[in-house]
């Protein structure tokens, strides 16, 4: 008996069509969760906003908590390539930059970028941390940003990390760094995000330089 040979269904083309798809799905759902809130929001609006049926999204990413989950996370990098943050060529410009102030105001501008796309959705998330996995995610975006301060700052001032100057300026850095205070200056005070950008990279600056001259 002769054997037909299984067609490879996971072709380029296919792919293509697949990521085409989840990339729409999040688009339409973050939309929507900006619009409406997270509670509001109903899996059937997100299939109806995509265009697709809601057993796709289900499919491609899961339910209501992972499909908000997805729009952080793109919302985090910018887009929808997998590549890690620390991965991506402007952080390692940043650490490859022999000037750490340079590098302090260089972070300070992608941070006030970060700031600027996840906002609203950040927002949501908020709103949302009633669900289990939601408030797992927010407590883990601020472990994992404490981290990410902790090893940048160590970085770029080659400062011992056990002295009390270096704890405090992680403290003060992962304080002005945070999306909660960039917010309140933008939504309540009035700050264009220029000027929210351009304050922080002042200050970044000075702690990294004062932080360098303490060692």
């Amino acid at each position: 008996m002769t054997r037909t040979r299984k067609r490879n269904y996971d072709s380029p083309l296919r792919n293509a069509h697949t990521a085409d798809t989840r990339r729409r799905i999040v688009e339409s759902a973050a939309a929507e969760f900006i619009r409406v809130g997270y509670a509001k929001t109903s899996m059937s609006d997100i299939a109806r906003a995509a265009g697709v049926s809601r057993e796709t999204v289900y499919h491609l990413i899961g339910g209501k908590p992972a499909v908000l989950k997805a729009c952080y996370d793109v919302a985090v990098v910018g887009d929808h390539a997998a590549v890690p943050v620390a991965d991506r060529k402007e952080y390692r410009v940043l650490l490859a930059d022999p000037d750490p102030a340079s590098a302090a105001r260089t972070y300070a501008r992608l941070s006030a970028e970060l700031v600027g796309r996840i906002g609203p959705i950040l927002r949501v998330l908020a709103d949302a941390a009633h669900e289990p996995a939601l408030g797992d995610l927010l407590v883990q975006t601020r472990d994992e940003r404490l981290v990410g301060t902790r090893l940048l700052l160590a970085t770029l001032s080659a400062t011992e990390r056990d002295s009390a100057q270096f704890a405090h300026a992680v403290d003060v850095v992962y304080a002005l760094t945070s999306p909660e205070l960039a917010l309140l200056l933008l939504e309540e005070r009035g700050w264009t995000l220029t000027t929210y950008g351009e304050w922080l990279e002042e200050q970044l600056a000075d702690h990294v330089r004062k932080l360098a001259a303490e060692t």
